[in-house]
């Protein structure tokens, strides 16, 4: 299996099966799954970052926990700061 980004040309011969963008309510599956009870503006956060990739939902979800930005709690996580739009990069941004 190979995992590549949009816009690299995988080797030829190399079977390609492309993840479909994740719906709301499969990103909010993912967040429950890592944080437990996740607060709406963290939820909210991440799905207008992520843009559906799976991969970057969970990127994000590290980052907001090794950031400091979310800490955990008996229950999941809670926000120890207020995220700054500029806390997270958008997913156009990735490369």
């Amino acid at each position: 299996m190979l995992l590549y980004r949009p816009g690299y040309e995988p080797p030829g011969g190399t079977e390609a099966d492309r993840l479909a963008e994740l719906d709301e309510a499969a990103i909010g599956d993912l967040l429950e799954a890592h944080l437990g009870s996740c607060l709406p503006v963290v939820g909210a956060l991440v799905r207008a970052r992520a843009e559906g990739n799976p991969f970057y939902v969970e990127e994000l979800i590290r980052h907001l926990i090794e950031s400091g930005i979310l800490a955990p709690t008996p229950d999941g996580y809670t926000l120890a700061r207020e995220p700054e739009s500029d806390d997270l990069p958008e997913a156009s941004s990735r490369s």
